[in-house]
This record gives structure tokens, C-alpha cells and sequence, in this order.
């Protein structure tokens, strides 16, 4: 029931983090259990039925273009988008054509979840949402007890604390309009 959506895989960055194996191989295409990453990715949107996938490249982006083509090979439907310069998240959404009603999916293309999107396209549908995030829950833990004072006063001690956090799982749901909105070309 998904096969009408659009995804936009953004594959674009520079993966300045993981230099030196970025200098000539983008970080999407860098490899995991024998396969690209985003290999990974395309095959997860498949188990969904998400076969309309847009990719955004810019930094070494004949690499991914030579190695998914039109996505045939691959059981897809693959369409490239151009960046210029570096865009960012909203900025290569600029881009995307209007094609469906239906949300436009964006994800990462260089984390490998096991995020069940159908269940996040029901929550994004169930609550009317204009645009809905997946996110994970991070707990960091202190080893040390932390004391909460008041002037010369202890007024809490909490021993070890656990603090959790919402991180952003890198998969977004838009609604199609979120196109007009934004300025073409503009990060």
C-alpha cells in the first residue's frame, strides 16, 4: 500500500567525521556486512513497498549514481537531485518534484535501522501530522552521585543518575506541501 511514496534519500554530505575512509568513497557508499550502506537502507524500503526513491547527491556523487543507475537492478525506481552546494535536510527537499498526496518520506542514507516505517507513516496519517520525526531514546549515565545545593545547603543528592534524551533516528515524514514552502537551492 506504500508503493505510491516518495522517498528522498539524502546522500549528499562530505562524511568529514570518518576521514580518511571519506577522501574517495562518499560515506553512503562505504561499506557494511559486504554492501553499501544505503544498500542497506534501499533494501529496508523495500521491505515497506517503498519503491520511489530520490537521492540527493553532491560530494562524489557519480559513485552512487554508477553503482544504483535507474535502480532496476535493484527492484527500484531511483531518480537523482543535483545539489549545487551542500543543502542540508530542508534544503535538497526543495527540490523534490510534487508528484503524490502522499507524504514524502526523507530519510539518511547512511543509518541502518530497523525502524518499522509502515508504523511510522500510520502515526504521521492517525495524528494529521504535518511533519512527524522518529526518534530514539538515548540514556547516558553519570557515575557520580550529583548534589544539588542551596547556598551552603545539600538539597538533593541523586545517586547515578540516568538521564534520557529524544535523538532524531534520521527518518522524517512531510506533508507533500512542505515543498512549496521552501526556497529552491537555499540550505
Amino acid at each position: 500500500k506504500n508503493k505510491n511514496y516518495n522517498v528522498l534519500l539524502q546522500a549528499g554530505g562530505k562524511g568529514i567525521r570518518l576521514r580518511p575512509l571519506t577522501h574517495k568513497t562518499p560515506k553512503p557508499m562505504l561499506h557494511f556486512k559486504k554492501k553499501p550502506i544505503i544498500e542497506h537502507v534501499i533494501n529496508n524500503l523495500k521491505r515497506y513497498e517503498l519503491r520511489n526513491i530520490y537521492i540527493s547527491v553532491l560530494y562524489l556523487k557519480d559513485k552512487i549514481k554508477n553503482y544504483f543507475k535507474n535502480g532496476k537492478n535493484f527492484d527500484v525506481k531511483i531518480n537523482y537531485i543535483d545539489e549545487k552546494k551542500p543543502l542540508g535536510t530542508a534544503g535538497s527537499i526543495s527540490l523534490m518534484p510534487k508528484v503524490t498526496k502522499d507524504p514524502l518520506i526523507v530519510t539518511n542514507s547512511d543509518v541502518i535501522s530497523n525502524i518499522n516505517i509502515s508504523n511510522v507513516i500510520e502515526f504521521h496519517k492517525k495524528n494529521k501530522s504535518f511533519a512527524t520525526m522518529a526518534v530514539r531514546i538515548y540514556e547516558s549515565s553519570n557515575p557520580y552521585g550529583i548534589v544539588e545545593t542551596k547556598g551552603k545547603n545539600i538539597i538533593t543528592l541523586r545517586e547515578k543518575p540516568i538521564e534520557k534524551s529524544y535523538i532524531n533516528a534520521g527518518l522524517y515524514l512531510f506533508n507533500p506541501a512542505v515543498i512549496k514552502m521552501l526556497k529552491k537551492n537555499e540550505k
